[in-house]
């Protein structure tokens, strides 16, 4: 993926559900076990079957709305197969259009919805892509008015990493990027992705080493993330690759 690799929320452990109490209502408990071992495909899926019975019998839940078009997008993310991933994108955006009209107001609903729009559109082409992004922004600028702190500051995480890949002839800005990655590190100052990407936007300039590496180090002093934070885990990872990387090119760099 161009845009959206690594970017989205955490383990599911941090928020609060309200799911009705029904006959139903192990149906969405069992989905959450099964996503927040999402590192696991085939509990991804288990996840999104779970989610998707949940809908049939409360067609109006807004939270099983937006948790089927969240495990859409985690699924379509790692499958390799086009035609099956744009699927799964598509259903991730019907079900979080579906959400919206139900709840206009649900941060979780207009994020995961813009997320497969964007992703949706990439699968397509990056016309396509281009095409809807400022209503992918739109949703994204949405969710971070309604919660800043949703998926781990995400809003912002990807807001920024649209800002820093789209030409700037077409939109995007590096100075906007540093300022979205920079509220997403204000919302959720334990999150390592938010770290991550910020270093990687800095490191790109060589006059910004020892800030990226600076950033780094910051972001690695907080415990690792727990073991359902697939997504926060791995990038705490490649953040530890990333300081050394930058350590390396510093010491380098006084050396001559």
């Amino acid at each position: 993926m161009v845009y959206l690799s690594l970017f989205f929320i955490s383990g599911l452990s941090n928020l609060t559900f309200a799911v009705p109490h029904s006959v139903n209502n192990s149906l969405s408990e069992t989905g959450d076990a099964h996503y927040r071992k999402r590192a696991d495909i085939s509990e991804a899926n288990l996840a999104l079957s779970s989610y998707t019975e949940f809908l049939q019998h409360n067609p109006k839940s807004v939270e099983a709305l937006w948790k089927v078009s969240m495990a859409c997008h985690y699924l379509g993310m790692h499958t390799l197969e086009e035609e099956s991933k744009q699927n799964l994108f598509q259903k991730g955006i019907e079900a979080g259009e579906r959400s919206i009209e139900l709840d206009p107001g649900c941060a979780p609903c207009h994020f995961w919805l813009g997320i497969n729009q964007a992703l949706y559109g990439e699968s397509v082409g990056i016309i396509k892509m281009l095409r809807t992004l400022s209503t992918v922004e739109g949703h994204l600028k949405k969710s971070t008015e309604l919660d800043p702190r949703y998926a781990e500051g995400g809003g912002y995480r990807i807001l920024g990493i649209i800002n820093q890949k789209v030409p700037g002839i077409l939109g995007g800005s590096r100075e906007e990027a540093i300022k979205y990655l920079e509220k997403a590190i204000a919302a959720v100052p334990k999150e390592p992705m938010n770290y991550l990407f910020l270093a990687k936007l800095l490191a790109e300039e060589e006059e910004d080493l020892e800030k990226a590496m600076a950033l780094t180090s910051k972001g690695l002093k907080f415990p690792i993330p727990p073991t359902d934070y697939v997504e926060s885990r791995e990038a705490r990872v490649e953040l530890e690759k990333l300081h050394q990387e930058l350590r390396k090119k510093t010491d380098e760099k006084i050396k001559s």
